[in-house]
């Protein structure tokens, strides 16, 4: 995924594809053959994953999928995708900030929002397009800043989340 992610950033920038990038990029992803090998679990298994892998596994097929858009660069079918790793998101219970897995999941839903603008950081949001992980993410800011002002004994104005 990092070689997939240096031709993305080339093509975007508009420079050409490095060849022998290209070249070692396809002849990895064909000699592994699958996404799943690509990325170490097939679709019926991302619901095994602990959420700090789904993680991994969400930015990797991302890099994958993006593929599909850089002329000079032919992507294999793929036996599953964003679609996939995104149902098996929402299917998982969001937990609060008291629970065992909170910050793993929060760093998660951070890149799922990094994705739905693909890494753009000068797109808007829309939280309409998921409001309950926008919800999560808000209500995890408002616990990380009340918690630091807690620590440095301080107060936040609501206005900064």
């Amino acid at each position: 995924p990092e070689a997939l992610g240096l031709l993305w950033y080339q093509a975007e920038l508009g420079f050409p594809l490095d060849a022998g990038i290209v070249k070692e990029a396809r002849a990895e992803w064909d000699r592994l053959g699958t996404v799943a090998a690509v990325v170490g679990t097939g679709a019926g298994q991302l619901g095994e994953l602990e959420v700090s892998d789904l993680t991994d596994v969400l930015v990797m097929v991302y890099s994958m999928a993006r593929m599909a858009f850089v002329e000079g660069f032919e992507v294999p079918e793929m036996e599953f995708g964003l679609r996939e790793v995104f149902l098996e998101i929402a299917r998982r219970p969001v937990p609060g900030p008291a629970d065992d897995g909170f910050f793993d999941y929060f760093y998660l839903a951070t890149h799922v929002v990094f994705i739905l603008n693909s890494y753009n950081g000068s797109l808007p949001n829309d939280p309409a397009v998921c409001p309950w992980l926008y919800g999560f993410i808000r209500q995890s800011l408002e616990f990380w800043l009340s918690d630091a002002c807690d620590v440095f004994g301080g107060q936040y104005p609501r206005e900064a989340v």
